[in-house]
């Protein structure tokens, strides 16, 4: 099936549309004029290459009452969601998953999601189209449900251009969505699209963040690197120049500011001089190993009556030469 239909309730009849069977129809009245049983072998007819009918029904009401609400929730009782379903596309190879991503179905895709996460029937190139749905709609609830996918590669290009979904979240301005795959395990925060930009600069070139510093702040902090250049040899200031978004001049300016400032550069030394005065006695070296002592909150009673922090030796054997009965480990 590599064309649309259309129907439309028509008293007791229906009306129909087929653009492969338009020759049939009248130029005034395109419509075919059918009643359940001829509808069913229009269908037929029309999807004679597929052995099921897919339909994606949306209901579109101005004010809708509390019991319409509760007559369609009841519908996902109606029709359930098996197995075999998680496999299926449509005649563009939209699968069910990204179907019910698009439309906002949040239950039916959940249970999807459950199913496959115990069948494991869906492919990630599905996966990361029906999130890229989500953060195209900007619809938080249901990419939290597709980020907990079996199967999900995070930094899969989901996009013909190469982005990730990073990317997309960025260049969209939706900051709660990248707040969400920033922090996400395995998330690669330079990922480059087929221009060689990473979100942060896709970011820079977006319209739609020239008032967001907290998204450029969120994405310096999370690690994105300024030292990246696109195919054109800009990095992100530069790309942020060129489209004067102010919000991210100002944080980068900011971030590297602080990042050469002599306090950040002093505050760093200091905590590696702390770390460097770190030591933990060690026991007696038995067979060419050490085993380190690790820092406890233990306290015991000294003979003067004085509780005091002791170390607690665990048996983590660390391979090492010795010659003294004790030593000391910097750490």
């Amino acid at each position: 099936m590599n064309h649309a239909v259309g129907l439309k309730k028509y008293g007791e009849n229906w009306l129909f549309i087929d653009i492969n069977f338009l020759y049939e129809q009248t130029e005034d009245y395109p419509y075919l004029i059918l009643n359940h049983q001829e509808l069913t072998e229009q269908l037929g007819a029309s999807f004679e290459d597929k052995d099921e009918l897919i339909f994606n029904t949306d209901f579109i009401a101005a004010n809708p009452s509390p019991a319409l609400k509760n007559r369609l929730q009841k519908l996902n009782e109606i029709y359930p969601v098996f197995r075999k379903q998680i496999a299926y596309t449509n005649s563009r190879q939209v699968s069910f998953l990204e179907i019910g991503a698009q439309s906002g179905d949040e239950k039916t895709v959940q249970k999807i999601v459950r199913l496959n996460n115990q069948f494991s029937r869906l492919k990630p190139e599905q996966i990361s189209s029906a999130a890229y749905f989500a953060i195209n709609n900007n619809h938080r609830s249901m990419l939290k449900i597709l980020l907990s996918t079996h199967g999900l590669d995070i930094n899969f290009p989901c996009h013909q251009d190469g982005s990730s979904l990073l990317a997309i979240a960025c260049d969209l301005g939706h900051f709660h969505l990248v707040k969400m795959l920033v922090s996400f395990p395995g998330v690669r925060i330079d990922t480059t699209d087929n221009e060689g930009c990473t979100p942060l600069m896709i970011a820079c070139r977006s319209a739609k963040t020239h008032e967001n510093t907290a998204l450029f702040q969120l994405l310096l902090e999370g690690g994105a690197s300024l030292k990246f250049k696109d195919t054109q040899g800009d990095d992100a200031l530069a790309i942020a120049q060129k489209n004067n978004n102010k919000a991210a001049i100002t944080i980068i300016n900011k971030f590297s500011a602080l990042r050469l400032s002599p306090k950040s550069e002093g505050l760093r030394k200091r905590d590696q001089a702390i770390a460097q005065r770190r030591y933990f006695s060690l026991p007696k070296v038995s067979n060419n190993s050490l085993f380190v002592a690790k820092e406890k909150n233990i306290k015991k009673r000294g003979p003067d009556g004085i509780f005091t922090k002791q170390l607690r030796e665990t048996p983590e054997i660390v391979n090492a030469q010795a010659e003294s009965s004790t030593t000391s480990m910097m750490v």
